[in-house]
């Protein structure tokens, strides 16, 4: 993935498209930018899908044409249910909560991916954990694109 030219986070009542005007103007203006060499990071908010955002700014900066990227935000996971098992568990079905899962995200346990079932944007399962001997287990969400959520312990008893 290319370098961000700049990361836009919108404040004090601008818009994404606002702000991206203001930066087409100062750099197509100062005429030694082309369209093909801009890259922004883009957080959609404020009800805005990835691609609706994404398509404005296409729109503002190419009339309509070309492509820009868009990066999600890593995962966050908030915790596992169920949160222990004990120890010598053949196998334990374990439900990570959160946000920011996209479909292909994988949990990892150990460094290790488990079987992963995409349930919602906020939920995911594995599909088979074997807990091993007693102590933490850190769990990790990974998605598609690589961002990697915090570290919730699961804990063997």
């Amino acid at each position: 993935m290319p370098t961000p030219f700049t990361t836009l986070a919108p404040t004090h009542g601008d818009t994404i498209e606002s702000s991206l005007q203001k930066i087409n103007q100062i750099l197509f203006n100062r005429g030694g930018f082309t369209a093909g060499q801009l890259f922004a990071t883009l957080a959609p908010t404020h009800g805005d899908t990835k691609e609706t955002s994404a398509r404005k700014i296409n729109q503002i900066l190419y009339g309509g044409g070309g492509t820009l990227q868009t990066v999600n935000p890593p995962p966050h996971l908030d915790y596992l249910d169920p949160a222990s098992a004990p120890s010598g568990s053949s196998f334990v079905m374990v439900i990570a909560n959160g946000s920011g899962f996209v479909d292909g995200a994988v949990m990892v346990a150990r460094g290790t991916d488990l079987a992963t079932h995409f349930e919602s944007p906020t939920q995911l399962t594995a599909q088979a954990f074997t807990p091993g001997a007693a102590g933490q287990v850190p769990v990790q969400i990974r998605n598609p694109d690589g961002g990697l959520s915090n570290t919730v312990n699961f804990t063997v008893t």
